[in-house]
């Protein structure tokens, strides 16, 4: 998806077009008239906003601030963004987008996170250096959609299924769960674990977040059964109902070791999310 805020010109763009690109306010304007072109045609239709590129100060308190300055907010269901710094670093920005929300009267607007991700390649520092390998990777299909989920977005969408070429001229290379070859990494693994798991649930509730500390998030699935998903320094006691707990980073085989757990047992965490049934 293009990043909204880009105003860098396009070759193609005739001169009367202004060269550094429009205002966040002229955008803002366009996507009203876009909207409203489409609702007269399909009043049911659901508008998603242009997916902001990130949660900087920018991004909120210059484009979105612009673009409802330019179109207000009736043109628009459902507020859109991306995220790809570093899981730790997306509770302060996820508080800031939240307070934004709040402050604007948007609350009942539903929240997407479109576009989220991580890559494999060690080699690959531009966007996280955990380090990154295989195994960050297989951890952050955890640690970023859970995030999500728990700070009440609607929608959480993993970039990407099938990776580009591992070269070192690629800055978006070992994305995929999939390589370029469409062989299997350890997150294809923590994908299926995820979405067999956790989906669907009829709630994601943060029960701490602390990017130094400890993170925890109980799921309630759609059969009524919860589910805790735990992770950062510092330890998690094992709640009422719950036997069984895995890493959710696969073995080498892509397989997941459960262990036995009691109700009341202390669990002592690391950066690798341990997921509890």
């Amino acid at each position: 998806m293009a990043n909204a805020q880009s105003k860098r010109p396009h070759k193609s763009l005739p001169s009367s077009y202004p060269l550094d690109g429009f205002s966040p306010q002229e955008q803002g304007a366009f996507f009203a008239q876009v909207a409203d072109f489409i609702r007269a045609r399909d009043p049911d239709a659901v508008i998603i906003m242009p997916g902001m590129g990130g949660l900087s100060d920018y991004a909120l308190n210059t484009w979105l601030a612009g673009v409802i300055a330019g179109g207000g907010t009736d043109w628009f269901d459902v507020i859109n963004y991306h995220y790809y710094g570093p899981w730790y670093s997306y509770p302060n920005q996820r508080g800031q987008l939240a307070t934004f929300i709040a402050d604007h009267g948007l609350t009942g607007k539903a929240v997407w996170n479109t576009e989220t991700g991580s890559t494999a390649s060690p080699t690959l520092t531009q966007r996280t250096d955990y380090p990154n390998n295989p195994q960050t990777q297989a951890a952050d299909v955890f640690r970023r959609l859970v995030q999500d989920y728990g700070y009440g977005d609607s929608l959480a969408l993993w970039h990407t299924y099938i990776g580009s070429a591992d070269t070192p001229d690629n800055d978006w290379r070992l994305y995929g769960i999939r390589t370029d070859t469409a062989t299997a990494q350890p997150s294809y693994d923590s994908f299926k674990l995820f979405a067999s798991e956790l989906i669907p649930f009829s709630s994601a509730e943060k029960l701490a977040s602390s990017p130094g500390g400890v993170n925890s998030y109980r799921f309630t699935t759609g059969t009524g059964d919860s589910k805790y998903v735990a992770w950062g320094t510092g330890s998690f006691t094992v709640p009422a109902g719950i036997g069984q707990m895995t890493s959710v980073v696969p073995n080498v085989d892509g397989s997941f070791t459960w262990q036995t757990v009691t109700p009341g047992q202390v669990i002592t965490l690391d950066d690798v999310p341990v997921l509890l049934r």
